[in-house]
């Protein structure tokens, strides 16, 4: 299990791009693509440097003030790891 001190970043060869057909953002990866949710893809855009997880959190926080955002980017998170669209460091 993933926790707040967890370096995360985006596997290399994996990459975000803006899809204009699509009107959205996908992460585009050796086996194929995704379409992203627009929070999707800012999480996974904090990521394309080394953050930890707590960092992340607080980020996200200051993006959507007043929100409860923690589990739900703990969950998202733990599911980009078990999917290898992030790495720990």
């Amino acid at each position: 299990m993933l926790d707040d001190s967890t370096q995360l970043v985006l596997r290399p060869g994996y990459r975000l791009q803006w899809e204009p057909r699509q009107e959205t953002w996908v992460l585009l990866f050796p086996e194929g693509m995704v379409v992203l949710s627009e929070t999707a893809h800012v999480l996974l855009d904090l990521c394309r440097e080394p953050i930890s997880q707590a960092a992340l959190i607080q980020k996200v926080r200051s993006l959507y003030p007043g929100q409860d955002v923690d589990g739900d980017i703990r969950e998202f998170v733990q599911d980009a790891y078990e999917q290898q669209w992030l790495q720990t460091l």
